[in-house]
């Protein structure tokens, strides 16, 4: 998990999907006697646990890797923008005086 220096945004650099599955099976690696669980038992507490990370994510200000990206990307031109945009407010500055 990388962080962003903004208020509260946080950028996982696996997908949605990987990032569930590894959660949810390290959350049920904990719980005693998981292994002794049927496979049928085991998949029902995996998908449970999933949905339960999913809900307690979807409340967060959360971004994709390619979201994050795209923004930086942005903010990027953005600044190179401003600062073409003030050298030429300084050069035609200086030929006014």
């Amino acid at each position: 998990m990388i962080g962003f220096d903004g208020p509260s945004y946080w950028v996982f650099g696996m997908t949605n999907k990987n990032l569930l599955d590894e959660i949810s099976d390290k959350v049920a690696s904990l719980l005693p006697k998981a292994e002794a669980l049927g496979s049928e038992m085991k998949d029902e507490l995996n998908a449970k646990i999933q949905n339960a990370i999913k809900s307690s994510l979807e409340s967060l200000d959360i971004v994709t890797r390619e979201e994050f990206n795209a923004q930086a990307s942005m903010l990027a031109r953005a600044e190179a923008r401003v600062a073409d945009l003030e050298a030429r407010v300084t050069e035609l500055t200086s030929k006014e005086t």
